[in-house]
């Protein structure tokens, strides 16, 4: 709560973890003359927690040779804005530098045939999902 431009202590009853539910609240000032009538119930508020996991996870080759594009489905946001998702594969036994994608989706270029894992990941302002992983086959 604000007074006067300074923060003042925030109290709150019951379970310790609000994450992931919807909420309302009442605030009340308190000063050393007492505490004030409580305000009007607010509307409801969503608590955000870190994302679930990305689904279907899936790559398939493109008409252009060494292109794979990989789709998923995007997880609950749990409450939060907007997200962020990065795409990695496995070339040689080690994992590429994540790459950000645009929606849904990510086109992997210059790949020789063979057989890629790829993990799609999720981050929001509330935390990280585990990775969702696929096992994709290039062909010529």
């Amino acid at each position: 709560m604000y007074v006067c431009g300074a923060v003042s202590t925030f109290m709150r009853h019951g379970n310790s973890s609000i994450a992931g539910g919807s909420y309302t609240f009442r605030v009340s000032g308190v000063s050393a003359g007492g505490t004030s009538v409580a305000s009007t119930v607010s509307s409801a508020a969503l608590a955000a927690s870190a994302p679930s996991t990305p689904g279907s996870v899936k790559g398939v080759a493109t008409k252009v040779a060494g292109q794979i594009k990989v789709t998923w489905k995007a997880g609950s946001l749990n409450g939060a804005p907007s997200a962020t998702y990065k795409v990695s594969w496995l070339v040689s036994g080690k994992w590429t530098k994540a790459v950000a994608a645009t929606g849904f989706a990510y086109t992997i270029t210059k790949l020789k045939p063979g057989t890629y894992s790829v993990k799609v990941t999720v981050t929001t302002s509330q935390g990280s999902a585990s990775a969702s992983k696929a096992g994709i086959i290039l062909k010529k």
